[in-house]
């Protein structure tokens, strides 16, 4: 998953960063229940939680933390969502690690679950889910030149089993075209 970067008023200070060790100058802002607040703390990157998603843009806003880390298929929709605020896309960097998606069924309906897994494998296969993901996202992917960006990749020891998975089940992953 690539994350790009929100910065308020200091890009050339952002744009500066060309490894993850440069990033340790710089605090990042967190839900406190997002997944990449366990990848920070375990990379030794300072962040800032809070309980408020909108609360997060403001404190980018006032300087109280130097950027948000957004999923490429968040990050349009988000930098719309508060135009008072000015905030703008980093240009030049992508944040790189594995993530993932899950479907959450009551523990109590198996049938339920196994359903879902046949179904995404069955449009895997014929080539609809891709189709549908293309249809939703495709352009706010390529509208970020991912390509032309400097990648930073943020790996940890967690991510043992989201890559052995990538690798055993290469058809589950997005793959940048």
């Amino acid at each position: 998953m690539a994350n790009i970067i929100y910065t308020p008023r200091k890009p050339k200070q952002l744009s500066s960063i060309k490894t993850l060790k440069d990033l340790r100058h710089y605090t990042a802002g967190h839900g406190n229940d997002w997944p990449e607040t366990a990848r920070y703390n375990s990379l030794e990157l300072p962040q800032k939680l809070s309980g408020s998603w909108k609360g997060l843009f403001y404190m980018l806003n006032q300087s109280r933390i130097d950027y948000l880390s957004r999923s490429a298929l968040e990050i349009y929709d988000e930098e719309d969502a508060f135009p008072e605020l000015g905030l703008k896309i980093e240009s030049q960097l992508v944040f790189h690690y594995p993530a993932t998606y899950y479907f959450y069924v009551n523990k109590n309906n198996q049938s339920l679950a196994a359903d879902i897994k046949i179904g995404l494998e069955r449009a895997i296969a014929d080539g609809s889910f891709d189709k549908i993901f293309n249809r939703y996202f495709s352009e706010k992917i390529s509208r970020l030149h991912i390509e032309k960006r400097r990648i930073i990749e943020m790996p940890t020891e967690a991510d043992a089993s989201l890559i052995a998975d990538r690798k055993a089940n290469p058809s589950y992953w997005y793959k940048a075209h």
